[in-house]
């Protein structure tokens, strides 16, 4: 029941973040309300969006859940804790782990990371990880990472019992890449009206 709860909420919180900005400009709880309630309405053989969109698309990680956190709040007026080179160190991060990982869990290596994700396996890279965090001071990654890891210990959240589905999912990683092609062809536009 937990795991379907945040799941609504995560979907409802992405919609909130994805509708243009001025839709939220005057009624931003009005309009997460109403998110909300649509995701909840049956639409097909009494399964709700939310449920169709969960059999879809999967659960959120916590990495996906607080990213999005920020930015709803921040589209409530609040300024985001993020830098613009701490968005482009945490893009590159989640691309730098995700792609050899996906690669390798699709069956493309010998090696099956996901299964690392069972045990503890996984727990001396997370933490190399936060120190790096740490030296590059982003203390939201390193914040993140540790509340990853304390509810995948407690069990609490989501239903899986791997970590790897507590710090990324496929809907986080084709956001980075979306987010980065969309940047890229800024720039290559920006280029070509400046020479």
């Amino acid at each position: 029941m937990t795991a379907w709860m945040v799941s609504v909420l995560g979907f409802s919180m992405a919609l909130f973040c994805i509708l243009p900005r001025r839709w939220s400009e005057r009624w931003p709880l009005l309009l997460g309300t109403s998110l909300t309630v649509l995701l909840l309405v049956p639409v097909w053989q009494g399964n709700s969006l939310s449920d169709l969109l969960r059999g879809a698309l999967g659960d959120f990680s916590i990495t996906s859940l607080v990213l999005l956190s920020m930015a709803s709040v921040s589209r409530l007026g609040v300024p985001s804790p993020l830098t613009d080179r701490q968005r482009v160190i945490g893009g590159l991060l989640v691309v730098a782990v995700a792609v050899p990982f996906y690669a390798s869990t699709l069956g493309l290596t010998l090696v099956d990371p996901y299964r690392w994700g069972f045990g503890e396996t996984l727990l001396l890279p997370v933490a190399a990880l936060a120190l790096l965090m740490v030296g590059l001071r982003c203390w939201w990654a390193v914040i993140l990472l540790c509340s990853a890891v304390l509810l995948w210990s407690f069990g609490a959240l989501l239903e899986s019992r791997n970590l790897w589905d507590y710090l990324l999912d496929a809907m986080l990683v084709f956001y980075v890449l979306g987010a980065f092609l969309i940047g890229a062809v800024r720039q290559l536009m920006k280029l070509a009206r400046s020479g």
